[in-house]
């Protein structure tokens, strides 16, 4: 399966390959691309991904760029790159896992050179393919290293321990005091346990060392080629390891794709993180919800009743972030393509604030679905072509688009409450 198309190589991202620039306005590489982002109409913020975009560029030329287009950075996107197979910060190999945190905190330099508020961290990597793989201690990549290679998961030296052995060094642990955690460190079998406390450990030294004026924000996913099995699969498992790196400076970003790629509900997945005062970002995106694929397509496209339901509840919550349209336009003009997902989330703003002073809240309350639904059929959010035709007739007004990332062949917007 192909690589997620927002990663492109260094020599694409310098000028030596087709971009958003070849589809006229900008030229390639990435100030090309910048430049091509300032006529996005409506667009305020870029977000680059690192190390693709950003490594031997001069941060003064990077900025000088973004103030010619009229725009500002969001952040910097950490992707990991093709060394970092079998795992980043989970990687077996401790000088691997000092390496990626040391590339990361390569990103938050960058965002603060930038001005920019945060680090958006995602790893294709940091996850297994099979059972009983488990990339914990014994495990280490094949001679070679090629990209691809299986991992093999090697037993470690020494005399085995039988099942008993194990229950009485386990207990006699226990009897001196030890705690769970403790104890799931001792267990041979503990590499799952393992690969949590290094991502824990891992993003804690992140945030630590980014500093309170870089945000460090988590973008979890369920399955990727890369890895069909994260160690973060779920909004709920997200929110577990943000209490434990507990740092006020880490949150979480949820991507709308990645939620409904875990069968979840989005709205649902966005007011807990809210809850719990880790919201930090947003992706909007849509999909068909195919086992394994990411389909990157326009906001509210296939799923216009979750679509409305997600940004009334960003409203609800009082969501203050930037939302990113996390899409890949592969046959679509990006610009065009930017532009439709901003005025769609403008209008879904728009829309659900309409449905609050209709009164939608007193039927949330009574978990009333039909008194909902007849509050929106009233509002003329129905019809023949779906609830976005209506919606194409709300208030121009909304949010501020920006940008989160300068894609080899995507113009990703995000949106800001500031113009709300």
């Amino acid at each position: 399966m192909a690589a997620r198309r927002d990663l492109a190589d260094s020599a694409a991202a310098h000028g030596g390959g087709a971009g958003l620039g070849s589809r006229g306005g900008g030229g390639d590489g990435v100030l090309g691309w910048v430049a091509r982002q300032g006529l996005v109409e409506g667009l305020g913020l870029v977000y680059f991904n690192y190390p693709q975009h950003l490594e031997g560029m001069d941060p003064d030329e990077v900025k000088r760029a973004l103030s010619t287009a009229g725009l500002a950075a969001g952040g910097v996107a950490l992707r990991f790159p093709g060394r970092f197979r079998a795992g980043a910060l989970t990687n077996p190999d401790a000088a691997l896992r000092a390496e990626a945190l040391a590339l990361a905190l390569g990103a938050c330099g960058w965002a603060r050179d930038l001005g920019a508020s945060e680090v958006v961290v995602w790893s294709a990597f940091d996850g297994y393919d099979y059972h009983m793989q488990g990339r914990g201690e014994r495990q280490r990549a094949a001679p070679g290293g090629a990209s691809g290679t299986p991992l093999i998961a090697r037993p470690p030296a020494g005399p085995q321990r039988s099942a008993a052995q194990q229950c009485r060094r386990l207990a006699a642990l226990a009897d001196a005091g030890a705690t769970w955690r403790d104890l799931m460190h001792a267990r041979s079998s503990a590499d799952y346990d393992l690969a949590w406390r290094r991502l824990a450990e891992g993003l804690s030294a992140l945030a630590d060392g980014c500093g309170p004026r870089v945000n460090v924000s988590l973008e979890w996913k369920p399955t990727d080629p890369s890895s069909r099995f994260s160690f973060v699969p779920s909004t709920a498992a997200a929110l577990l390891l943000a209490r434990e790196v507990n740092r006020p400076s880490f949150g979480l970003t949820l991507d709308t794709g990645h939620m409904l790629m875990a069968g979840e509900n989005p709205a649902h997945s966005a007011a807990m993180v809210a809850a719990a005062g880790k919201l930090f970002g947003m992706h909007l995106n849509d999909g068909h919800s195919r086992v394994g694929a990411e389909d990157g397509l326009i906001f509210g496209s296939v799923h216009p009743a979750a679509a409305l339901e997600l940004v009334y509840w960003l409203r609800r919550v009082g969501y203050g972030g930037a939302v990113y349209f996390d899409t890949f336009p592969v046959n679509e003009d990006p610009v065009r393509e930017a532009e439709l997902n901003i005025r769609r989330f403008k209008q879904l703003w728009a829309r659900a604030a309409q449905l609050d002073e209709a009164g939608i809240a007193a039927a949330l309350l009574r978990h009333d679905s039909l008194g909902a639904m007849g509050l929106i059929d009233q509002e003329g959010v129905t019809g023949a072509a779906g609830p976005l035709q209506a919606l194409a007739a709300a208030s121009s007004g909304g949010p501020r688009a920006l940008n989160r990332g300068v894609q080899s062949n995507t113009a990703e917007a995000t949106v800001s409450r500031d113009e709300l």
